[in-house]
């Protein structure tokens, strides 16, 4: 009442019925924006007067106001209507948000029991999503940044609509314009990927940098890597560093490997394996794969810490439990060995088949070494050529044994009436001296020099080995 009792109040301003029809409002802003030679005047709130900016919440009757103005005339106990045309209100944002949800998240739960994609939907599935496309736009028009942001995903990665980089571009617009923080790292993404427009890093950062202004600990992971790596931004290690810790404070594994990464090697800090080890850590007990291996890597190798093959598994087991191929390699060859555990042929050869699954040469090489020699499987040279090719295609070149020795010595067995040995041969391996496993003769020079594996082979040629074998006639 007070608002409309003053001179220059909305009383003054308020149209009335037969003028608060949307066209008429917008023909008469363009009539006196033609009739000024200037442009269209600036669309004001009808209830406040202030400029329309922020979230602003658009009625289904078209009518604009801010959506703190409606939320305050539904809280008043003021009739439930559009102030301008009377026509009824809509239910409010968080309503509509959660009964959007409700329908979303059963069929999100199916789609990831199945196959983990998002199309082509059933009928039943695909009819619940297009409501949820209504409910949330009706939360989206009334200024509502989370639903915003939820529209967002659904059109960037085609979930229950057809996929849309465009339209997932206009929602994070609309949520990232109200500071919505996932929005703006989304939208950042988008601009550094190309999605929807030309690839921008300037104004990635841009976008990072008002989502970490907000303590988001995402964009301050991603803000971080730009000024490590220098992408829209001057190369600055110590910035990184600080946008690291920010994010590690928080719990951030990305941000804790990337910290541990920059401790490993000195890079933008003093070296410090023991603040290394720490990061990796907090990170392998969120699960996070990579630091899973590089622990492995540093007990193995005793990298800031005393050789323990046991705890090297452990993490490898981790790692490899994830799908990870390279930890998935590791851990066979471990279970091979018997390093750190009990030899087990068996199991190494189910964890290289999961890896040469994923086209990891290792694997298959050493999948070719065991049909060779016949650990866990029968014997077979054929089989063993057949993985040898396979790694050999996929960047493989060096295998212990060469196919062509073994061939001759089945031929050689097979002349004196007797079977080829399948027994493990026990020659200790060059490298680390280790008898036991060493079960695969490298096809090196000079001939019968023997290793545990491929990674033993390669160590002992780097620690002078190869100068040696040059010498050789």
């Amino acid at each position: 009442m007070a608002h409309w009792k003053k001179p220059d109040g909305h009383r003054q301003r308020c149209l009335p019925p037969h003028a608060r029809s949307v066209d008429k409002m917008q023909k008469k802003k363009a009539g006196g924006a033609a009739a000024g030679g200037g442009a269209a005047e600036e669309e004001e709130c009808p209830i406040c007067l202030d400029r329309l900016q922020g979230a602003v919440c658009t009625l289904p009757c078209n009518h604009r106001f801010h959506a703190s103005c409606i939320e305050q005339v539904r809280n008043f106990g003021l009739q439930q209507v559009c102030p301008m045309c009377r026509e009824e209100l809509p239910p409010d944002a968080d309503t509509m948000g959660f009964d959007g949800y409700r329908l979303y998240c059963p069929v999100q739960k199916r789609v990831e029991r199945a196959d983990d994609s998002w199309g082509p939907l059933s009928r039943d599935e695909q009819e619940s999503m297009d409501e949820v496309v209504r409910l949330w736009g009706g939360a989206a028009s009334q200024g509502d940044a989370r639903a915003q942001y939820n529209l967002g995903i659904m059109y960037d990665k085609g979930q229950g609509v057809e996929q849309s980089y465009s339209e997932a571009m206009r929602f994070y617009r609309m949520a990232a314009a109200q500071g919505y923080a996932s929005a703006q790292i989304n939208l950042g993404n988008m601009y550094r990927e190309g999605h929807g427009v030309e690839v921008d890093n300037a104004k990635t950062v841009e976008m990072y940098q008002k989502a970490a202004a907000h303590g988001d600990a995402k964009a301050q992971f991603n803000l971080g890597v730009m000024y490590d790596q220098g992408e829209g931004v001057e190369v600055d290690v110590a910035k990184a560093v600080e946008l690291y810790e920010k994010a590690t404070a928080q719990g951030l594994a990305m941000a804790q490997v990337n910290l541990g990464n920059m401790y490993r090697q000195g890079h933008g800090v003093e070296v410090d394996v023991a603040k290394a080890m720490e990061m990796y850590k907090k990170a392998a007990s969120q699960g996070h794969v990579e630091a899973q291996i590089n622990l492995a890597t540093m007990y193995y190798n005793g990298h800031g810490t005393k050789v323990d093959y046991a705890k090297a598994v452990k993490f490898y087991e981790k790692a490899a439990a994830q799908g990870n191929a390279k930890a998935q390699y590791c851990s066979g060859i471990f279970h091979q060995h018997g390093k750190g555990v009990e030899v087990d042929y068996a199991k190494a050869m189910g964890l290289y088949q999961k890896a040469a699954a994923q086209g990891h040469a290792g694997a298959q090489a050493n999948i070719s070494i065991m049909y060779a020699d016949g650990l866990s499987v029968e014997q077979d040279l054929n089989e063993a050529m057949r993985w040898f090719l396979m790694a050999k295609a996929n960047g493989e070149d060096t295998i212990v044994r060469s196919m062509k020795d073994r061939r001759q010595e089945q031929a050689a067995a097979a002349s004196v009436g007797g079977a080829s040995s399948s027994s493990p041969p026990s020659q200790a391996c060059a490298n680390c001296g280790v008898a036991e496993g060493c079960k695969n003769a490298a096809a090196a020079r000079p001939p019968g020099t023997w290793y545990c594996d491929v990674a033993c082979q390669r160590a002992h040629w780097k620690a002078g080995h190869k100068r040696e074998s040059a010498a050789l006639p």
